[in-house]
């Protein structure tokens, strides 16, 4: 039977139809295998570069970290970000996971046999795809081997494989639903979406980038912060440093840095900066919250944190940070900022990091000078001590040589020490010493500098004065000691009476043994003549002056 022409048509029309389907079918299996690798590949490279930020990254971290500081850069690293860090040593042991607690990451089983650490161990980077026990989830690895400095192993990045099949998914149904016709849309559509997530990805790595390049720098500066703290010599560079480091990492703050006083009853601002600071000078310890809870202190009613009663603020929240080191507070950091926008958790991070080196700076700077005063202080009287004179004098000699001046020198003795100190024991010998040291340092001038030369026996170096005052300081001196009342738990313990050696450069000599010879002769012969005065070395071609 001869086929029908109608069959013939529906033949000649299905078998092309039948070869463009097939066609059709091929090229989308084709087309739908080609996107799929390299969105794969995308998807790939995209992680390795991240991975690699992150090792950079690692290098900024201290010395020997340990697993919760790793963790908490892997949260740092990772943000809001869908990919997720894992920071694995070289023997397996992972130390720090964005989607997993500290507690969790301690608990977490030997990775060294996982595919990806394989490959990354034999080749330097693993690829795997797999399903995660610990996230329940099929997810898309990379690790890379890495060894620096600071940490040896390996840095994995990975992603829920989800959504690379979702993407694969959706193609899928277009190219079904659309047809041949659709194709062509279905491909431009996918190579927009290509760029659309090339971009996304570009400008996640430039954010990542900038965020990096940003932390990279306020490391920097934080470095920098405690170099030059540690080589400052005084509170004052200490403070010029903490000013000019905080204006850069924390610009939109007005600051001030408040220390006690040495009373330690009141705090005074020694430093602002970003604007004059336009509230309270100086309060007591107990206005401040911060000082009260020995904490940091964010001032925002709204937030239900109520203001230190210091701050006179209007529409501004008050950030106070204790400085606290080695057990000892030495003042507040101040920064307030407007209640319109949050600090955020680097602004604070930034804050307590300058904090915690202007506390361990002002500590150092303390025990530094508290050792300095201990090493030239005579501990009985509060005056220099005989090394410290041998050591000024050859200074104050030469710049009085360079600027011709004058320089006196007294040497002082209590009249009948030992026998006073054999009759009434060595406490009260220690109160009269002590005493007198204390007029002393009454009596002299800011410039003059006064030493114990050793016992009962007492120096002060006078600059720019000449032999008139020098003779007027000492007799202030004796009539200063002879009236006065040295009065021990109610018992008067005088009259005390000292004698008095003067010499005076450049007359009695240039160096400080002619000085010191001349002015011991004349201490002697004051004593000789009956204590409790003054006499004047002699002068070649004078003759010797008293003041009885």
């Amino acid at each position: 039977m001869q086929p029908s022409s109608s069959s013939t048509s529906q033949r000649i029309i299905i078998f092309p139809l039948l070869l463009v389907t097939a066609f059709t079918f091929c090229g989308f299996w084709f087309i739908d295998l080609y996107f799929s690798r390299i969105a794969s590949q995308r998807y790939e490279n995209n992680l390795l570069q991240i991975a690699r930020i992150g090792i950079k990254t690692l290098n900024f971290l201290d010395d020997n970290p340990l697993i919760p500081e790793i963790d908490s850069f892997s949260d740092t690293f990772s943000g809001d970000s869908r990919f997720r860090t894992t920071v694995i040593d070289i023997s397996g042991t992972v130390l720090g996971d964005s989607r997993l607690s500290v507690h969790e990451v301690k608990s977490v089983e030997n990775h060294a046999d996982r595919s990806e650490i394989i490959r990354a161990r034999e080749k330097g980077v693993g690829i795997s795809r797999r399903y995660s026990s610990t996230l329940n989830i099929d997810l898309l690895y990379v690790a890379i081997l890495f060894n620096n400095s600071k940490l040896e192993g390996y840095f994995r990045v990975a992603i829920p494989l989800d959504e690379l099949q979702q993407e694969l998914f959706r193609q899928r149904l277009i190219f079904i639903s659309f047809g041949i016709a659709a194709l062509l849309i279905v491909t431009a559509t996918s190579i927009l979406n290509s760029r659309y997530i090339i971009t996304l990805v570009k400008s996640s790595r430039q954010s990542l980038e900038k965020r990096a390049e940003s932390r990279t720098k306020e490391i920097e500066i934080l470095q920098n912060l405690g170099t030059q703290l540690t080589a400052c010599n005084s509170k004052d560079e200490a403070l010029e440093v903490i000013r000019l480091v905080t204006t850069l990492l924390l610009p939109r703050f007005n600051g001030s840095l408040a220390v006690f006083r040495a009373s330690k009853d009141r705090l005074e601002i020694s430093a602002d900066w970003n604007g004059d600071w336009e509230d309270e000078t100086s309060y007591q310890p107990e206005q401040c919250w911060a000082l009260r809870t020995g904490k940091t202190h964010l001032g925002n009613p709204d937030n239900g944190t109520m203001s230190c009663s210091h701050s006179r603020l209007e529409n501004q929240q008050m950030l106070c940070i204790p400085l606290v080191a080695q057990g000892e507070t030495h003042g507040v950091l101040h920064l307030a900022g407007s209640l319109d926008k949050k600090w955020s958790a680097e602004e604070l991070q930034l804050a307590s990091a300058v904090a915690e080196n202007a506390s361990l700076t002002f500590a150092s700077l303390n025990l530094r000078e508290s050792l300095r005063q201990q090493a030239i202080r005579d501990p009985l009287t509060g005056l220099y001590n005989r090394r410290y004179l041998h050591e000024t004098i050859d200074h104050e000699l030469s710049r009085a040589a360079r600027r011709d001046q004058t320089l006196g020198l007294l040497m002082m003795d209590l009249d009948h020490f030992k026998k006073f100190n054999d009759e009434h024991g060595h406490d009260v010998g220690d109160f009269i010493l002590s005493e007198f040291g204390r007029l002393l340092r009454m009596l002299i001038r800011d410039e003059d500098i006064a030493c114990r030369y050793g016992g009962e026996e007492f120096t002060v170096l006078l600059p720019e004065t000449d032999t008139k005052g020098a003779l007027s300081m000492a007799e202030r001196i004796i009539e200063k000691v002879r009236n006065h009342d040295f009065s021990l738990q109610n018992i008067s313990y005088g009259p005390v009476t000292i004698s008095v050696g003067a010499s005076i450069y450049p007359a009695h000599g240039d160096t400080d043994e002619q000085l010191f010879k001349e002015a011991d002769g004349a201490l002697y012969a004051a004593k000789n003549a009956g204590r409790n005065r003054v006499m004047l070395a002699p002068i070649p071609g004078e003759q010797p002056q008293q003041d009885e």
